[in-house]
């Protein structure tokens, strides 16, 4: 078994990153920057944190497969996870942040922009099917009798 450890600030700032270049070129019809009202700030980190809780359980279900328990602390999440054959931890690790990130900018467009929410949803279901798929393999080995 190994742990897979996110911290909260890192991710938090990862998704101001990523909202910020989502937008940097956008304007509105008068020409003021969407930026100011569609990026996250450093004044939403308790918001953040506190949706950060329910993603990380929803991540937790999906991929339960693989993962031992997962534990919600102040400075971030950390999952147990079971060890899997011919898959390096740290892949594991970066799927398991991505779906954390990807989940927390659906969950900030939601509101904000149908096209964004829709694609970070996109990329969030593709992300933990990819962690399943790593976990559970892809395929089966399948005995045949021959005559």
């Amino acid at each position: 078994m190994f742990d897979v450890r996110i911290d909260s600030g890192d991710l938090f700032r990862e998704c101001m990153d990523q909202t910020l270049i989502d937008y940097r070129e956008r304007v509105t019809g008068e020409g003021e920057p969407i930026a100011a009202t569609h990026t996250m700030d450093h004044s939403l980190g308790d918001i953040f944190r506190v949706q950060l809780r329910s993603v990380a359980a929803v991540v937790y279900m999906a991929i339960r497969a693989g993962a031992v328990f997962y534990h919600f602390a102040p400075w971030g999440v950390t999952y147990r996870m079971k060890d899997v054959e011919g898959v390096p931890y740290d892949v594991i690790g970066v799927l398991i942040k991505d779906a954390l990130k990807y989940g927390m900018l659906a969950w900030w467009y939601k509101s904000r922009d149908v096209a964004l929410f829709q694609f970070y949803t996109r990329e969030y279901d593709k992300t933990i099917a990819d962690i399943h798929g790593k976990i559970t393999g892809s395929y089966a080995l399948r005995p045949y009798r021959l005559y």
